[in-house]
């Protein structure tokens, strides 16, 4: 893949944009709709940030080699229109890549209905498949769906538990030190 130009939708404070830089990438951008994480980017990435949503108008057709989309496409309405834009702004042989959450995921099953990905924020949810298919119908070919581990305190998961007593549980596992100890 040619290291030419990246963008990052739903950037941030751009944090990715600087690792892309750090792995060749030359021209970085980013598209983040809060004016306050955009303020606290680092000067050099700060100025290739757009603030504001990603929309058709924003960039040029066949402008970027690389788009980047992390927990982003299931708080849209139109999911599939952002991105058959992202395929009109990558350039012939571009690569998507996503990140999202999955409702088949082990915390999804373990927490349920208290699963964070189950909020009012998330309009969507999508598992393997139906990120394929959401993919396939915007005129990608998915190259592959694969699961990504994140590891989290132990006191996120309890503090999300459904089951009695997780609060004195909780309470003695920050007793033993053990609360900040990630799974």
């Amino acid at each position: 893949m040619v290291k030419g130009s990246a963008l990052d939708i739903g950037c941030s404070n751009g944090f990715f944009l600087e690792e892309l830089k750090d792995h060749g990438f030359k021209e970085l951008y980013g598209c983040e709709p809060s004016t306050e994480a955009k303020d606290v980017a680092d000067p050099l990435i700060k100025e290739h940030i757009f603030t504001g949503f990603f929309t058709d108008e924003v960039y040029k057709d066949n402008m970027f080699d690389l788009i980047c989309c992390f927990q982003t496409l299931d708080h849209l309405n139109d999911p599939i229109g952002m991105l058959k834009t992202c395929f009109s702004k990558l350039k012939p042989g571009g690569l998507l890549y996503m990140i999202m959450h999955n409702v088949d995921g082990l915390q999804a099953k373990l927490l349920k209905e208290k699963s964070p990905i189950i909020d009012i924020e998330h309009i969507y949810l999508y598992n393997t498949k139906t990120v394929s298919l959401a993919v396939e119908k915007a005129g990608f070919e998915t190259i592959k769906t694969f699961p990504i581990k994140n590891s989290y305190p132990l006191e996120y998961w309890l503090s999300h538990a459904i089951f009695p007593l997780h609060k004195q549980i909780n309470g003695m596992f920050k007793l033993l030190k053990l609360d900040k100890l990630h799974v």
